[in-house]
C-alpha cells in the first residue's frame, strides 16, 4: 500500500482498564484497525497522566492501576475518517483527536 503524502494521525487515550465486550479496549481498537486495513497502529502505555477525571494516575510499585494508554493510528485522511464512527461506539471515557501529517516513508 502506498500512502506517502498527506495523511492523518488519530490518537486515542483511554485507561488501561477500559473494556469493550470483555476485552481490553486498546487491544480491540488495534484489532479493528487491522481488520479495516489501516496502515499502522501502535499502543503506548503511560507511566503517568490525567484526563477528564482530573486525577493523576502514575506507576507505583505493586499498585499501578488505571494508567493511561495511547493508541496511535496513521493513514490517509479518508481511511481515518471512516474509522472514527467505530471509535465513537467503543470509547465511552477518554480522548480521541486527529492531526494532519506528512507521511514521508511507509514500507
Amino acid at each position: 500500500m502506498e500512502i506517502v503524502g498527506k495523511g492523518k494521525v488519530l490518537r486515542i487515550f483511554v485507561g488501561e482498564n477500559a473494556i469493550w465486550e470483555s476485552r481490553p479496549l486498546y487491544e480491540v481498537i488495534i484489532e479493528k484497525a487491522l481488520e479495516e486495513g489501516l496502515a499502522g497502529a501502535t499502543v503506548a502505555k503511560g507511566d503517568e497522566g490525567f484526563g477528564a477525571s482530573s486525577r493523576i494516575r502514575k506507576v507505583r510499585a505493586l499498585r499501578s492501576t488505571h494508567l493511561p494508554v495511547m493508541v496511535e493510528i496513521a493513514d490517509k485522511p479518508e481511511r481515518i475518517a471512516k474509522f472514527i464512527p467505530l471509535l465513537e461506539k467503543m470509547v465511552d471515557k477518554g480522548l480521541v483527536y486527529q492531526e494532519d501529517i506528512d507521511i514521508l516513508i511507509y514500507k
